[in-house]
């Protein structure tokens, strides 16, 4: 079509995806697109707004003319109605008015997640009518590789643990008792290497800056460190119950909660014991370094524990959750995201440990978080995986996993979403 070259461009100079912006503002910059669009196209020589107040689905018109219009009439619509608390209009808009949208955004920008048309982009993008529609465009095209992740086989029980070391490959740790290292460049899909680290489930891994490999297991009471799987591993011993949890420092120093109720760290060069961090009275569940360095873990004591790199003390209890809280993320600007098995995601900040948010997810509970910076990516045991952004309270997007129950989550540096399943499968997005 005439002129999308300068659309697009235009779509990207005005950030109308900016997270910044309220669904209001967004909803009048789409306004302010599709007009852009008409006039380039010289599709609507009309009154842009027109007189209609509802876009039929299906109407049998396929004149350009005709559809713009009621576009932009349905938009009108949608931005003079009253907003009542956090609503966003577009929710209101139908089918006709999101695909024109759809079909006239660029890709990178819509994938952000911080635009309210991608809340139903799945569902649409699965319409035969919709397809129809799209037949050719390179929207349908994304729109495919996300529906059809690539899957990694390999595991026969499920993938609890997930970690990218920093060459971007993925490590993967299931019930199985191994952890496999992937290539996602790789097109055979086939792991790399294997180490077969237990004789019973792979809890925890972590993946050191030296390339060492961290694993732990619920039913060990000792850490594993491997250099690569021929080479027996070192041992770091002291915890008097399972391995549930592990982080790498900024520092390098490793972290390691229990059951027993305690975080050890650990040196990294010479797995020495430097100190314990007491303070939990039941099971960790998760540990995160915070972007300011900090630790943090998570326990089924329902509080969550900040505390200092340097020497292990104890700064900030954040509390709130009213069941067991499984799993942590790490965002932006000292930001902690916490789930809970009280159905909420939480928001922390892990320089003063306030809360400055809480996500009511209304469905089942999350077991298993991450963070790119931009997006928080969350997993439910019922197999639904959500994108939210901090600004706003409810999920962007929700899309069905249909490899079970999701046990967790991992970004990679070049922007790939992980998923570790109850089927023994990795989906990669």
């Amino acid at each position: 079509m005439e002129g999308f070259g300068n659309i697009q461009a235009g779509l990207s100079e005005c950030d109308m995806f900016s997270e910044q912006r309220t669904a209001l503002q967004r909803v009048k910059l789409a306004k302010a697109r599709i007009e852009q669009l008409s006039r380039c196209s010289k599709c609507c020589t009309s009154n842009p707004h027109g007189t209609h107040s509802t876009v039929h689905a299906n109407d049998g018109s396929d004149d350009p003319d005709s559809e713009i219009t009621l576009a932009l009439a349905e938009l009108d619509a949608a931005v003079n109605a009253p907003v009542h608390g956090n609503e966003d209009p577009t929710l209101w808009l139908p089918n006709e008015l999101m695909i024109l949208i759809l079909t006239h955004v660029p890709l990178k920008s819509l994938w952000s997640g911080a635009c309210s048309p991608c809340r139903r982009w799945h569902q649409l993008s699965r319409s035969p009518e919709v397809r129809r529609r799209l037949r050719g465009t390179r929207w349908l095209a994304y729109a495919k590789k996300w529906i059809q992740p690539k899957t990694l086989v390999g595991h026969s029980g499920s993938v609890r643990a997930l970690a990218v070391g920093l060459d971007d490959k993925v490590y993967t740790g299931s019930d199985d008792g191994t952890v496999r290292v992937w290539s996602l460049n790789d097109s055979l899909r086939v792991p790399v290497k294997v180490f077969h680290c237990f004789p019973s489930a792979v809890s925890a891994i972590a993946v050191g800056h030296d390339g060492k490999l961290y694993t732990g297991s619920q039913h060990i009471v000792h850490v594993r460190v491997w250099s690569t799987p021929s080479t027996p591993p070192m041992r770091l011993q002291g915890h008097q119950s399972g391995v549930t949890a592990l982080a790498v420092g900024h520092d390098g120093k490793v972290y390691s909660g229990s059951t027993d109720t305690t975080v050890r760290v650990w040196s990294a060069d010479s797995g020495e014991h430097l100190w314990t961090l007491e303070g939990h009275t039941r099971a960790i569940r998760a540990l995160v370094i915070a972007t300011n360095g900090r630790v943090v873990s998570a326990s089924s004591d329902r509080t969550i524990r900040v505390w200092a790199s340097d020497n292990g003390a104890h700064l900030h209890t954040m509390e709130g959750h009213s069941h067991v809280v499984c799993a942590l993320a790490v965002g932006p600007n000292n930001l902690v995201y916490s789930s809970s098995f009280d159905k909420t995601i939480a928001v922390w900040s892990a320089a003063d440990g306030t809360r400055i948010r809480r996500l009511r997810y209304r469905a089942n509970r999350v077991t298993a978080l991450t963070s790119d910076g931009d997006r928080l990516f969350s997993g439910v045991w019922d197999g639904t995986l959500s994108i939210w952004s901090c600004s706003y309270e409810n999920p962007l997007l929700h899309t069905a996993h249909d490899g079970g129950s999701v046990l967790s989550l991992a970004t990679t540096r070049s922007g790939r979403l992980l998923c570790g399943s109850g089927d023994h499968t990795i989906r990669v997005w």
